[in-house]
């Protein structure tokens, strides 16, 4: 009974921590003009244009250069358009998890 009990117990733990790992993945937000997409090296480049909390826009702009290796992209971005991008800082790298072209989103077509 008790081994029966202890491995409920074990199981259920780590059902909880199979979905606490995405949270944890989740990373910062950018939102901002894209300057530059090369899909060949998988780069893009995004002038941030929103604070960290999204609330309201930056005077200084800063300029992010992301690695899209792993990234989940939707509509391709291109230069002048409006993305956001979801990413993790890895070493000296940012690297995209996702990245959503605003400017080409159809918010109607749901």
């Amino acid at each position: 009974m008790k081994s029966t009990r202890l491995l409920i117990v074990t199981i259920v733990c780590l059902a909880v921590l199979a979905l606490a790992a995405p949270v944890a993945q989740a990373g910062e937000v950018v939102q901002g003009v894209c300057l530059s997409y090369d899909p060949q090296s998988k780069t893009m480049t995004v002038k941030n244009e929103l604070d960290p909390a999204g609330l309201k826009r930056l005077n200084q702009k800063e300029i992010y250069v992301f690695d899209l290796s792993i990234a989940k992209i939707g509509a391709s971005p291109e230069k002048g358009n409006i993305v956001r991008v979801a990413f993790q800082k890895i070493q000296d790298k940012n690297v995209a998890l996702k990245v959503m072209n605003v400017s080409k989103q159809d918010i109607r077509a749901k």
